[in-house]
């Protein structure tokens, strides 16, 4: 199979998955392509470029970027932010890379944010406002993902352990060394099994709770309940 622009994306990007981003770089590429470096740069400038490409082809294949008709926000707001948690599951080294100030405006990252901005059309919401909501839904996201992340981080290294297995060993462990009456709170925990949560359940409960707090705050704005608008 010929070198080609795609050849040289998807193995930056399973470098990436595999060792992480900083693991990365267009020698590295090149010898998992098994051609010379300089052969790269006929289709690519240089790292950068590639790291943009690599975004690129990861959110293309969150396939459509319109709204559904009849989805309704809460539904569409959901799917997003699922799909946004999935991404970084799949591909930790994403959120090193757009969890900035200055994301790569790479065209399927836009299509996607608009799709998010459009989920409020209709609404009578201004632009600042609907830019708002939908940065604190992807916030929920990126925010539990770094814990995610860090826990593949951790098992690529090997030996790691869980954020359940660490809540369920490790803390208490802690606690009964320090003195369970320093901490009564947290020492309160240790005998439910419900704070042996794992990220997917601590996740949706963060998610559905957040669109609760949303779907009051539209009410208020608009006058008219927004809860059926889930289902």
């Amino acid at each position: 199979m010929g070198l080609s622009r795609e050849r040289i994306v998807w193995a930056a990007i399973q470098i990436a998955n595999a060792d992480g981003l900083e693991s990365m770089s267009m020698r590295h590429v090149a010898n998992v392509l098994g051609v010379k470096v300089m052969s790269l740069y006929n289709y690519i400038d240089g790292k950068d470029e590639l790291i943009d490409l690599m975004v690129e082809a990861v959110f293309s294949e969150g396939g459509d970027s319109d709204p559904r008709p009849g989805r309704g926000w809460r539904a569409e707001l959901e799917a997003a932010a699922r799909w946004e948690w999935a991404l970084y599951s799949s591909y930790p080294w994403v959120l090193e890379v757009i969890a900035t100030v200055q994301p790569p405006l790479v065209p399927s990252l836009l299509a996607r944010f608009e799709r998010g901005l459009g989920t409020f059309d209709g609404l009578g919401l201004d632009p600042v406002t609907t830019h708002r909501i939908y940065l604190g839904v992807s916030g929920i996201a990126q925010g539990l993902a770094l814990l995610r992340v860090s826990e593949i981080a951790s098992e690529r290294r090997g030996g790691g352990i869980s954020l359940s297995q660490w809540r369920a060993v490790k803390v208490p462990a802690v606690l009964e060394e320090l003195g369970t009456d320093r901490y009564p709170r947290q020492a309160a925990l240790r005998n439910s099994p419900e704070v042996i949560s794992d990220l997917e359940e601590i996740f949706e409960f963060s998610l559905q709770r957040l669109l609760d707090g949303i779907a009051r705050f539209l009410e208020s704005e608009t006058g008219q309940s927004t809860f059926p608008s889930r289902f």
